[in-house]
């Protein structure tokens, strides 16, 4: 499917991006990492306040690592609500190679991002 999504988008506009949410587990596939663009993940080292489990964590970034090997961008996005947890997953995808979005799950805001 995003094969197909992909090729109709680019059939309009050859730099279109393609940017799937989450589903980390199937850039095991070449040819779903060759289509997309850049990846984006929710709650990779957080979920709200509470620390996700370390398990979870390294599959994921286990996962990642393809995208950072095709040099291609992989886009973190957290929902802290404390001072403390939002310095986390900054300092975690800065050391990691990933660019960060820290902003409230509500989408109320622009939030703010960085690598």
């Amino acid at each position: 499917m995003v094969k197909a999504i992909a090729a109709r988008a680019r059939a309009k506009n050859p730099s279109a991006f393609v940017i799937p949410q989450n589903a980390s587990q199937l850039l095991a596939y070449a040819d779903f990492l060759e289509t997309i663009s850049d990846i984006g993940i929710e709650d990779l080292f957080t979920n709200g306040n509470k620390l996700q489990p370390k398990s979870h964590t390294s599959d994921v970034l286990r996962h990642l690592k393809k995208m950072t090997g095709a040099k291609k961008p992989a886009l973190l996005i957290a929902y802290p609500k404390t001072a403390e947890r939002q310095a986390l997953p900054r300092k975690l995808t800065a050391e990691n190679g990933l660019v960060w979005l820290v902003m409230d799950r509500q989408l109320k805001t622009l939030g703010e991002s960085g690598r």
